[in-house]
């Protein structure tokens, strides 16, 4: 065929190929532009990996994990996406974020990124600081747990200055609502 290449076993399609390169694997729908698409067939669903161009310009990608079934249709439940700053027409100053996303009743949504500089977002897209940790829920607290459970070692946090005066070498401040509340700083 003109429009597609087709790979058949026992008489089924397995595998296409569209003029427009996408590749699909278990499935006749590669998903538009150059992608690979995999499905597989059980018991009336469908699990399947999708891997494509997820931006108009060719600077970002996506890989996608889906299930599908007669009464939700097709639904992502997670995925891996980059996301250009700007399109890229060249190699110069070319940066890029990485973003996760889940499903929670039925709704894929973004639930950290890592940008280009280093700075990693957990329940925000826009962190301000290396580590931003954000909660837009009304109920619980947000808590950071780090926990060890060998015997014989310590749960650490380590919070490190490195200020050359004798002005406060670390600080840990306290704030509510946006208001500074209570500082422990600790001097050289």
């Amino acid at each position: 065929n003109g429009d597609y290449m087709a790979l058949y076993t026992a008489a089924s399609e397995r595998m296409r190929i569209d003029s427009t390169g996408g590749v699909a694997i278990g499935t006749a729908a590669p998903g538009g532009g150059v992608s690979l698409r995999i499905n597989r067939q059980e018991n009336n669903n469908i699990e399947g990996v999708r891997i494509y161009n997820s931006q108009s310009g060719g600077y970002g990608a996506s890989y996608d994990t889906a299930m599908w079934s007669a009464a939700n249709a097709e639904q992502v439940a997670t995925r891996i996406y980059s996301i250009g700053m700007a399109n890229w027409q060249s190699t110069a100053n070319n940066s890029a974020a990485m973003r996760f996303a889940t499903i929670n009743a039925n709704t894929l949504s973004d639930k950290m990124v890592i940008y280009h500089d280093g700075r990693v977002g957990i329940g925000t897209m826009a962190p301000d600081s290396l580590l931003h940790v954000y909660n837009d829920s009304v109920a619980g607290n947000t808590q950071l747990h780090i926990h060890n459970d060998k015997t014989g070692d310590a749960a650490v946090l380590r919070i490190e200055g490195k200020r050359t005066s004798a002005n406060d070498t670390t600080q840990i401040l306290f704030a509510n609502n946006g208001n500074l509340v209570s500082a422990i700083k600790t001097y050289s």
